[in-house]
């Protein structure tokens, strides 16, 4: 075998193993819906429990391919116009702390692909306390996906572990320096799959938010690095033509 075709296939080998490395797309939906606590209760966590759901019919659903990211905007408004009005604070079944939060929005989406990590920004006016978290569609107790738009849902969307199926638990937006969007990073990769996003924070009067979260695929696994990281060195010393390396004929 000559040096050159034995080069050839070391790289051969090396494109095939980055190829099989999955890609990452993503299907997103805009807000789906918003729940917030009728009343004017302003206690921290304990207040009555009456739920509403403001539901987003006819939300635009968004594919975004990857590599080597995938990523998308969420947005609401709150105490303005024809927007969601806030009212009482979130009762004792949202779980956490960080309290109070007077809303909380459920954005589904899907991964399809690699296994990924995910980080948002976000930009607020009048928007404190804000919260970033991603559980499983599936709802634990009948196994069946979550109707995020019912009322019925609702104390269990604001659930803990048990309740719902938490992939990454409640994260602060950290506090940015002036001039830069507040970030929040996921701990945890989640495999391809069906998941709600879901935020929550305290909304004052003119209240918005805006951000994007991106997706990006987990790193591959340190075999992979070290067979990639041996192959490349191999066809490196065969292109220099080491002395003293001689390759036998076929």
């Amino acid at each position: 075998m000559h040096i050159r075709n034995l080069t050839g296939l070391v790289f051969g080998v090396a494109s095939a193993v980055c190829s099989s490395v999955p890609g990452v797309a993503a299907t997103v939906t805009n807000i789906d819906s918003t729940i917030t606590n009728s009343g004017g209760c302003t206690l921290g966590n304990s207040c009555p429990e009456s739920y509403l759901v403001a539901a987003y019919p006819g939300s635009t659903t968004q594919v975004v391919n990857v590599p080597p990211a995938a990523s998308f905007g969420f947005t609401n408004s709150f105490n303005q116009g024809s927007n969601v009005s806030t009212g009482s604070n979130l009762g004792v079944s949202a779980t956490g702390s960080g309290a109070p939060w007077n809303f909380q929005d459920n954005i589904l989406f899907a991964t399809n692909g690699a296994a990924v990590q995910a980080q948002a920004i976000a930009q607020l006016t009048s928007v404190s306390d804000l919260q970033i978290r991603v559980i499983a569609l599936n709802n634990p107790a009948t196994g069946n996906p979550f109707d995020v738009t019912s009322s019925a849902n609702a104390g269990a969307l604001l659930g803990g572990s048990g309740v719902v199926t938490i992939e990454n638990g409640w994260m602060n937006f950290a506090t940015p320096p002036a001039g830069v969007d507040y970030t929040a990073t996921m701990l945890n990769s989640i495999a391809a799959g069906n998941y709600i996003l879901q935020i929550r924070g305290e909304a004052a009067a003119g209240s918005t938010y805006s951000g994007t979260i991106t997706f990006t695929p987990v790193p591959l696994p340190g075999t992979a690095i070290m067979l990639l990281s041996g192959l490349g060195l191999l066809g490196a010393a065969l292109r220099r033509g080491t002395a003293g390396v001689s390759i036998l004929p076929a």
